[in-house]
Order: C-alpha cells, then sequence, then structure tokens
C-alpha cells in the first residue's frame, strides 16, 4: 500500500479513469446490439459515451494540473 499522500491520490484518481474506461466499453457493446435495430437507442448511447470520454480527458486534466503533467500510462499507478 503506498504510504506517500500524493500517490494514493494518483491511485484514486487512476483507478476512477480506469473504471471509466470499462464503463465506456460496456457501452460499446451495448451499442453494438442496440445499433442495428433501435437507432435512437444507439444514438443515445453515444452521447453517453462521448460525455464520458470528455470526462476522461478532463480527468487527465485535473491529472495535469494537480501533479504537473499528464502521466504516460495511468495503468500504472493502479
Amino acid at each position: 500500500m503506498p504510504t506517500n499522500p500524493r500517490t494514493r491520490l494518483r491511485k484514486h484518481l487512476a483507478d476512477a479513469i480506469h473504471d471509466l474506461d470499462l464503463c465506456v466499453n460496456h457501452l460499446i457493446f451495448l451499442h453494438g446490439v442496440f445499433g442495428e435495430d433501435h437507432a435512437d437507442y444507439a444514438e443515445f448511447l453515444d452521447m453517453i459515451i462521448t460525455s464520458l470520454l470528455m470526462s476522461k480527458e478532463n480527468m487527465l486534466d485535473f491529472w495535469a494540473h494537480a501533479w504537473g503533467a499528464r502521466p504516460e500510462d495511468y495503468e500504472r499507478w493502479r
């Protein structure tokens, strides 16, 4: 377990970004299922996925503001 408070904070943010990636992957699967027969559902999922990807970019921007630069690989902080 990390003992440095900044390391713990980075770990929390890396976990949040990772979880967001998992969420997007699940929604992409749903998009594939609903996209063929329900264009309106697919469009709604497109909006959700886009907003989540924008949130990921905001989280990485927050990382850069808090610790000086975006991580090259945030997964290494998990």
